[in-house]
């Protein structure tokens, strides 16, 4: 989670406590947009590292996997890892370190074997939700 929060949610976070500071915003207003904030760039984070394994060239015209292909560790691999910690955690190291079209297939399988899109989808269902929440009481007390 340190990850993805440090990816992209906390620049979502900031950015927008710079902007009530600058509109002169109440601490609580300035507190419930970061948190706003926060929980909208780790759900945006969550979608972002899925679609990489999802094959739908209509949407990405990336290649399935490239996040992989990169060597950057996203919440479908940490997923298998912890799922099946030894087979899985294994294949993950190796492909990290050599880049293999054979080793990514056998990734995108266990993703799928594991029911991690799903779990992922779930996982960011609850965020996208909490962001709502916080939105709804910025709203209620402004």
């Amino acid at each position: 989670m340190r990850i993805i929060y440090r990816k992209t949610a906390y620049l979502f976070e900031v950015s927008s406590q710079i902007l009530a500071i600058l509109a002169r915003a109440s601490k609580y207003q300035e507190k419930s947009l970061r948190y706003y904030r926060k929980y909208l760039g780790i759900t945006f984070q969550i979608m972002d590292d899925l679609i990489d394994y999802i094959p739908n060239e209509k949407i990405i015209k990336e290649k399935i996997g490239n996040d992989l292909r990169n060597g950057r560790l996203t919440l479908p691999l940490l997923h298998i890892m912890y799922y099946d910690n030894s087979h899985h955690t294994k294949l993950v190291k190796q492909i990290l370190k050599k880049n293999n079209s054979k080793l990514i297939i056998k990734v995108i399988n266990a993703i799928n074997q594991c029911n991690s899109i799903n779990y992922i989808k779930k996982f960011s269902f609850v965020k996208s939700k909490k962001s709502n929440i916080i939105l709804k009481l910025f709203n209620a007390f402004t």
